[in-house]
């Protein structure tokens, strides 16, 4: 039996199910209007639908009143009208629709499941690499400092400048994949990250340094929107949960392990931290590899403008063309339009807003956190820099200890989408209830065990609540907006990169010194901060 499909909004995401869920409906994110109307002028067919028992995508057509994700092509021309009340042009053109859509394994959703975590693991892979390059030179702190004559406050900037990239960076990269897809971003970014990687094993001296360790990061942040819109891209919201869970997992194991790693560099010689940096890069050129053999485009309007440009030739029609190469990309354009969408998304669409705010909370506090293991392991247990890069391990079991959990999370929220008979959003945000109480746990742990009477291993037991609840914050919440914008995830997740970043960039500058003002005290502020958020994921899925 064949139920009618639902009807679909802005990048085809299911409507009309749940009127107090926001959805990209009304926003026009093409034109440069934040919330004025889009004009209907296309027709979108689109195959989607997940099995609910064993998770595989089955075709199914959708018609609508709106170009969104530009897998079909239509057009309104005026011309003659026939006996049958139609037009020539109106039947040509019905024609070239037909062409002109993916169909089958052309469109990413309905690729075989192997094919589909294959480039899975390769975009979360290429997430992982930019993250380890955020905190891995913290590992090595000691030596980088001892060797370019920096005090502690000019070695924060080592990793301060690399997330500052983070801000800047998703402005260039989100549009970009948005126009041009996401292969020739993840390609060309990392890249980038691994010559300027190579520039700071180089690098004589501190002003050097923090230069290149910024365009490490303007580079490296492409990631952190293209990843996750890549799995958006190939993943339909029923069996997505997993596939971002690959995406979380690498965000936030980079910046837990690679302290460990660094620290073990740094002590082999005086100058053997310049092999961070050198590690960096052979971990780019090994994702440049696995991009350029594994990887493949999934961009669905790129994807039709190829079958479109291949149609072209094909016919010699020159008039078979796809939305995207419609689309008016000039500086203006570009700068009023694909650039500010991320802002703009921020400002105007409300789970954006609230992904943008708590996902900086998170963020911060995770690299405030990060701040007093160096202050607790070396001050307190006289750990060496090696040593001290173990404290960061606990997190990452958290992480790993949170994967039974999340696949209960989605089972709730597969139920819930099929009470619905259609999206809930708003289900995945149920996770996030639970991960302030785990902050404030392992924070208050942490902080008041860290004590020369009290053995080592209690303060590290207590990071792994912490792990746990950064899992259910960053699941859960880059689920939802991938879920809530579709074609714009890209720029939704550069919205969140940009704010987070923003944020923890600033972390490294003060976080040292609080803990070394009051351990126990420092970690009741970040619980504190924990608790006046709690009660807003309750709000939000109300």
């Amino acid at each position: 039996m064949t139920s009618s499909p639902p009807r679909r909004g802005l990048a085809g995401s299911e409507i009309g199910h749940n009127a107090s869920t926001p959805t990209l409906t009304s926003l026009n994110l093409d034109e440069g209007g934040a919330g004025t109307k889009r004009q209907s002028i296309d027709i979108e067919k689109r195959a989607v639908v997940a099995d609910a028992d064993v998770g595989q995508e089955r075709a199914r057509s959708v018609n609508e009143g709106r170009r969104t994700s530009g897998s079909t092509y239509s057009s309104a021309r005026s011309s003659p009208t026939l006996e049958n009340g139609g037009t020539s042009a109106q039947r040509e053109d019905g024609e070239k629709e037909n062409l002109l859509r993916l169909e089958g394994d052309e469109n990413p959703l309905n690729w075989p499941k192997t094919k589909k975590w294959v480039i899975t693991i390769v975009a979360s892979y290429c997430f992982l690499s930019e993250s380890l390059g955020a905190s891995m030179p913290s590992g090595g702190a000691e030596a980088i400092s001892k060797d370019l004559d920096m005090s502690k406050e000019v070695f924060s900037l080592v990793t301060t400048t690399y997330v500052l990239g983070y801000v800047f960076g998703p402005l260039i990269w989100a549009p970009l994949s948005e126009l041009r897809g996401r292969f020739i971003v993840n390609l060309t970014s990392t890249i980038g990250l691994g010559l300027w990687n190579v520039g700071g094993a180089l690098a004589p001296n501190t002003r050097t340094l923090l230069v290149l360790r910024f365009f490490a990061g303007l580079f490296g942040s492409a990631a952190q929107s293209n990843s996750g819109a890549t799995i958006s891209d190939m993943w339909a919201p029923r069996v997505r949960a997993w596939p971002m869970m690959t995406y979380t997992v690498s965000a936030l194991c980079g910046p837990t392990l690679a302290p460990f790693i660094g620290g073990f560099i740094s002590t082999a010689s005086p100058t053997s931290w310049r092999w961070i940096f050198w590690t960096l890069s052979l971990t780019s050129a090994f994702t440049l590899a696995s991009i350029m053999v594994i990887g493949h485009e999934t961009y669905a309007p790129v994807l039709l403008a190829r079958k479109a440009k291949k149609l072209r030739q094909e016919r010699g029609d020159s008039t078979i063309v796809a939305p995207i190469e419609e689309a008016k990309v000039d500086l203006k354009e570009v700068l009023t339009v694909y650039v500010s969408r991320p802002l703009r998304l921020t400002v105007t669409f409300l789970p954006c807003a609230y992904t943008c705010f708590v996902m900086s909370f998170a963020y911060l506090v995770l690299f405030i956190f990060f701040e007093a293991f160096p202050v607790i392991f070396s001050g307190v247990y006289g750990f060496n820099p090696g040593e001290s890069g173990l404290a960061f391990l606990p997190v990452a079991v958290g992480i790993v200890a949170s994967l039974p959990f999340v696949a209960y999370f989605n089972r709730y929220y597969v139920r819930k989408r099929d009470e619905k008979e259609g999206p809930a959003p708003e289900a995945r945000l149920i996770m996030t209830a639970y991960a302030a109480p785990l902050f404030i746990l392992g924070f208050l742990w942490t902080g008041w065990t860290a004590r020369k009477d009290i053995h080592w291993i209690v303060p590290m037991l207590g990071e792994i609540p912490v792990g746990i609840g950064l899992i259910f914050f960053f699941n859960s919440l880059a689920t939802y907006v991938v879920e809530c914008t579709q074609r714009y995830a890209a720029s939704a997740l550069a919205a969140a990169s940009m704010s987070r970043s923003l944020l923890a960039a600033i972390a490294p500058l003060y976080g040292r010194q609080m803990f070394e003002w009051s351990i126990g005290w420092s970690m009741s502020i970040l619980a504190f901060i924990s608790l006046a958020i709690s009660p807003l994921p309750y709000f939000f899925y109300q």
